[in-house]
């Protein structure tokens, strides 16, 4: 059994959308043969980096101890603003065999397509490094 972290980040005025967003993932794990939810880790409020939000901390130490399989998220943005952050943390993940699904770009980060994104990644930030230093 594949088990499933879900990670869910929100506005506090969007607050009232949790038990909604919980059962759309409950349903889309539910469709999924041999999968099931380990967690549900859910931040309310602003916070101006990921490493302070309290269930994204909770995640990443379940992470590290193989409490789950993969972690799903809506799209890559809730893993922070911050890009070369964000591919750190899911590179940090995939060598510890945890996967991180994003439903926004459709990316497995187990999966070879993941490859192809991080580099179009690096190429962005590359980009971004070269704008700024003008």
């Amino acid at each position: 059994m594949v088990k499933i972290a879900v990670y869910i980040r929100i506005r506090k005025e969007d607050a009232l959308v949790i038990e909604c967003q919980k059962q759309y993932y409950s349903e889309l794990i539910k469709s999924k043969s041999n999968c099931e939810i380990a967690e549900f880790y859910i931040d309310v409020g602003k916070y101006k980096t990921a490493e302070k939000l309290p269930e994204y901390s909770r995640m990443i130490k379940d992470a590290e101890a193989h409490k789950f399989d993969y972690i799903i998220i809506k799209g890559l943005r809730q893993f922070g603003c911050i890009t070369a952050q964000k591919i750190e943390l899911i590179q940090k993940l995939k060598e510890i065999g945890i996967g991180v699904y994003s439903i926004a770009e459709n990316i497995d980060t187990l999966s070879s397509q993941w490859s192809g994104f991080l580099m179009e990644l690096y190429l962005v930030i590359e980009n971004e490094l070269k704008r700024i230093r003008k």
